[in-house]
């Protein structure tokens, strides 16, 4: 008597297993995430900060979802680095909203579907070492715009200017900004 032969499922079992061990190593770093990378991000984003607007930045907390928020709270500067005009720069809380699948249509659809929230924000521009000649030193010719600029929602902020012979500020600015 002739018995038949059993289908070979051992690369299925296999792909099964490799399937089930990736999703369980995703779900993994997703849950450790304030584990495993936001300390290097905070890293990051510390070291960016320094590096593009002169002040040593301590962030207290960056969460939200990888893949449509960041949220970061506490940040206060810890020193300035250089003679930037920014010269101080603190937030109680910051969240950036955005859709990932919007870069695959350019980075002005990304930026343009954005939102920006922003509270507790103060933020202290020193201008007193800048020259009276009427030159920008070619400060503004670094500045990049997109074509078009996130929704913004700004509360209970801050905003201080320092020049040669003057100092203004303003208290409980709220701003809204919207494409349309």
């Amino acid at each position: 008597m002739a018995t038949a032969e059993k289908p070979i499922t051992k690369p299925r079992h296999i792909g099964r297993w490799l399937l089930i061990c990736g999703f369980i190593l995703l779900a993994g770093l997703y849950v450790l995430r304030g584990v495993i990378i936001v300390p290097y991000a905070i890293g990051l984003l510390e070291r960016t900060a320094a590096a593009n607007l002169g002040l040593q930045l301590s962030i207290g907390h960056l969460g939200g979802s990888v893949f449509t928020n960041l949220e970061v709270q506490n940040v206060t500067t810890v020193k300035r680095l250089t003679d930037t005009p920014l010269a101080d720069l603190t937030l109680s809380r910051l969240k950036l909203q955005y859709r990932p699948w919007d870069l695959f249509r350019g980075i002005a659809t990304f930026v343009a579907g954005a939102a920006v929230d922003v509270d507790g924000a103060r933020l202290v521009l020193d201008l007193t070492g800048q020259t009276d000649d009427g030159t920008d030193n070619g400060v503004l010719n670094q500045i990049y715009l997109p074509p078009a600029l996130p929704r913004v929602d700004i509360r209970k902020s801050t905003f201080q200017i320092k020049g040669p012979g003057y100092e203004t500020g303003f208290d409980g600015v709220s701003l809204t900004a919207h494409a349309a």
